[in-house]
């Protein structure tokens, strides 16, 4: 039990030494449903973001939102929604190039609303930033998964939502 609280401690004291920029941004976003015929949704959305800088290059990211959709989405079987709501957490890693970056994450989208479905997503982006803020392009999406026919598209997969976040670094 030793080693164990002695290893957590040393990777604690490793991720947070000051010679590591970590930064920690928070950020509106506002998402728009590309493709399915089905599903004509858009909607606002709200993120923390955490970046940790293993070189000038290369950072780490972990990130959490909320966002939530509206407008009509139609199922197979004639029933209709007009909304849903998904909580996407998601680790991924970031390129930097000046004041451009390159973003890859994923991880999953939980859902936050009956209608929806916990499924994997990929996110990649390209953004900007300067100083203390930072916009990015972003495309979520949500690979078709394997299920039961009758499941609607929010839960077997298969959609994707092209957004744009803005973002201010709170440490």
């Amino acid at each position: 039990m030793k080693k164990v609280i002695l290893l957590a401690v040393t990777l604690v004291f490793c991720v947070f030494v000051f010679g590591q920029k970590n930064e920690v941004w928070a950020g509106v976003e506002y998402n728009s449903h590309l493709k399915h015929a089905f599903n004509k949704t858009s909607g606002p959305g709200i993120s923390l973001k955490g970046v940790h800088a293993f070189s000038g290059h290369f950072a780490g990211t972990a990130s959490a939102g909320y966002n939530y959709f509206k407008g009509k989405v139609e199922y197979w079987d004639g029933s209709s929604d007009d909304h849903f709501a998904l909580v996407p957490l998601l680790l991924g890693a970031r390129y930097n190039f000046g004041k451009m970056f390159l973003g890859l994450e994923v991880g999953s989208v939980i859902k936050a609303s009956s209608n929806a479905a916990t499924l994997f997503a990929i996110v990649p982006s390209v953004g900007c930033r300067k100083n203390k803020f930072s916009s990015e392009l972003r495309l979520l999406q949500v690979p078709g998964m394997p299920s039961f026919p009758e499941n609607s598209i929010l839960k077997k997969g298969g959609y994707n939502f092209l957004g744009m976040r803005l973002s201010c670094r709170i440490f």
